[in-house]
């Protein structure tokens, strides 16, 4: 190829770098998306003709010059593709990243992550003590800044700096990367539009339409595509771009899209009807809204500390976003740094089909989460040396042999970290899958004193509490098991009568109206709950008030697992359970039929609703 080209290639780099830095930079001062992808359009459009004239120096004058390189500059004025796509070619032939280790290919999901073409490289900061300790690697794309842990508890900025210290300038301007900021700018949020979920605007479905038309033609949607069709018995009815725009962006019952969801992130409710943060899984997202101020890093959460600091790769932290007038919580979010748009969306889209019935999904190693609130199912998989569990939750599944695209619909798709590779000797504190939970748990579990025997009922439900917890241990899954079979409804009652615990006083307060109730439907407390539940209502009870006087008295703690598991924990419990299965039912319900039976503390409602009630 004449040097030209290469020289060419470095000037239009340079030149795109430069105005994406300053058009970021306008982006942080005004807050609008528009400020980044119409600046870096309007660099790599000028780009585009600087390249045309220059090629035209290379070409002898003559009429036929002049006509050939006219027409050249119309189509790059008509066309930000073809600029988009020089500014694609130009990136290309910059010094090349070290070769990724092709033998840590598996299965698709570890192909679709040796395909990334887009992936950045990403460095933290070395381990040691201190704040600003040095960068592991300082030429990278991106300088994460983790810093502290968050505190689980309370919303406080424990992390002082913002996640991205640094992120090069030249990411936003790859195909890719900017049609998605362009659907950042024009994309309007279901819970701010007055159609409900009804057809998109122009404006809306042409960014859509771009971002799958650059999305479309990168190497690992092509390679999603190839799997899909050639490894799975799918039958597309639709071209896959259409198929892509159905899965991600089609809006159903009024509820935001799961692209929405995952990209962009969405306002949604806890189970106590508390606004937060939902789904929010894209860095890139992440990165600009903390760029402009609307979104705060607050710590890292991880359940390794150690291991998931030295991986860069992935951040499991607590934030929170301004958004709609709210200041959503996210209590632990987390999403891959650096990963390009292509390979999330062809993750998700793999990850959906290979789980079109129950049979497939196992065939493809998916094992079924039971603690997602729709059809859940989960992956654990190896990439560049770190294990994650992959998440996808759908609606809907087919029988049929012959499955097609409309055999249901995806909600979410997301990963978890969990740890390194490497193998070490087997242990309750060790990192496991959920089928080596699954098969490990019941041994401990009689160990413990928790269950008589391991293929007991209980032994099975405490299986599938945790899992649906998301452990990741054997030693986090008893911790769980115990935290919910815990009695301490004495000592909670102790503290609410001494004086300086007024937030356990208003709570054991608010549980006196709930005694009868409670003891009326306890001589088959699971058979009954529906029904001790509907008349907690009929007093007004909604929320955090409807479940934690339950909880409360239950096990003398206001905040732990949902009031059904728990009640089915302790009623096995109390015909399974070994010697150290915690208090049986039986007795926590004569216990608070004699506590109760004169008010421990008087029954005054909280003044003003100052207590909060939390879930």
């Amino acid at each position: 190829m004449p040097n030209f080209f290469f020289q060419g290639a470095r000037d239009i780099f340079s030149n795109v770098r430069n105005d994406a830095a300053q058009s970021t930079q306008r982006f942080k001062e005004t807050g609008r998306f528009a400020e980044i992808y119409a600046g870096i359009e309007r660099s790599q459009e000028m780009a585009m003709l600087r390249s045309i004239d220059a090629l035209r120096e290379q070409v002898p004058p003559g009429a036929t010059r002049e006509i050939l390189f006219g027409i050249l500059r119309r189509a790059a004025l008509s066309s930000s593709q073809l600029a988009s796509s020089l500014y694609d070619f130009a990136l290309r032939l910059q010094a090349k990243k070290p070769a990724r280790d092709k033998d840590s290919v598996v299965d698709i999901l570890s192909e679709l992550w040796g395909l990334d073409e887009g992936r950045c490289v990403v460095s933290a900061r070395r381990a040691g003590e201190g704040g600003r300790r040095p960068w592991i690697n300082a030429d990278a794309d991106i300088l994460l800044d983790e810093q502290v842990p968050a505190l689980r508890t309370i919303l406080a900025e424990c992390a002082k700096r913002p996640l991205f210290a640094w992120v090069a300038p030249e990411i936003l301007a790859r195909p890719t990367f900017l049609t998605l900021v362009r659907i950042f700018d024009v994309f309007q949020p279901i819970e701010a539009s007055e159609s409900s979920g009804g057809p998109y605007s122009p404006e809306e479905f042409q960014a859509i339409d771009d971002f799958l038309e650059q999305v479309t033609r990168t190497a690992v949607m092509r390679r999603a595509f190839k799997h899909i069709t050639k490894s799975l018995p799918i039958l597309l009815t639709r071209p896959w771009k259409e198929v892509l725009f159905k899965l991600w962006f089609q809006r159903r019952d009024g509820k935001p899209c799961v692209f929405e969801h995952v990209f962009l992130g969405n306002l949604t409710e806890d189970i106590s009807g508390q606004p937060v943060a939902g789904g929010f899984h894209c860095w890139l997202k992440f990165y600009l809204e903390e760029v402009r101020g609307t979104a705060r890093y607050l710590g890292y959460i991880y359940n390794n500390a150690q291991a998931g600091l030295v991986n860069s790769r992935f951040v499991s932290g607590k934030f929170v976003w301004d958004y709609a007038g709210h200041k959503l919580v996210k209590d632990q979010g987390g999403f891959f740094i650096g990963t390009s748009p292509e390979w999330q969306l062809a993750t998700g889209t793999v990850a959906y089909f290979e789980t079109s019935t129950a049979k497939l999904a196992r065939q493809n190693d998916w094992i079924p989460w039971t603690g997602a609130y729709d059809e859940g199912y989960t992956k654990e998989t190896t990439l560049d040396g770190e294990r994650y569990r992959h998440v996808l939750c759908r609606t809907g599944h087919s029988s049929a042999d012959d499955l097609v695209e409309d055999s249901g619909s995806l909600v979410t798709s997301y990963a978890i970290y969990l740890g390194p590779a490497i193998q070490k000797e087997t242990g309750p504190d060790q990192i496991c899958s959920s089928a080596e939970l699954a098969q490990e748990l019941p041994r401990w579990l009689v160990e413990d004193g928790i269950t008589l025997r391991e293929d007991s009922t209980l032994s099975k439900e405490c299986v599938r509490f945790c899992i649906a917890r998301g452990c990741r241990s054997v030693q986090e899954a008893l911790a769980s098991v115990r935290e919910a079979l815990v009695f301490d409804l004495e000592d909670a009652v102790s503290a609410a009568k001494a004086e300086g615990y007024p937030r356990i006083r208003a709570l054991v307060q608010d549980t006196l109206e709930v005694v009868p109730v409670l003891l009326h439907f306890s001589r088959c407390l699971g058979a009954s709950l529906p029904a001790l539940l509907a008349e907690l209502r009929a007093q007004g009870r909604r929320g955090p008030r409807l479940h934690q006087p339950i909880r409360l008295l239950l096990t003398g703690r206001a905040d732990g697992c949902p009031v059904p598991d728990l009640v089915q924990l302790l009623e096995l419990a109390q015909t399974e359970g070994g010697d150290d299965a915690g208090v049986r039912l039986h007795d926590r319900i004569e216990l608070i039929r004699e506590m109760f039976a004169t008010p421990p503390v008087s029954h005054e409602e909280p003044k003003n609703s100052t207590v909060a009630f939390v879930n």
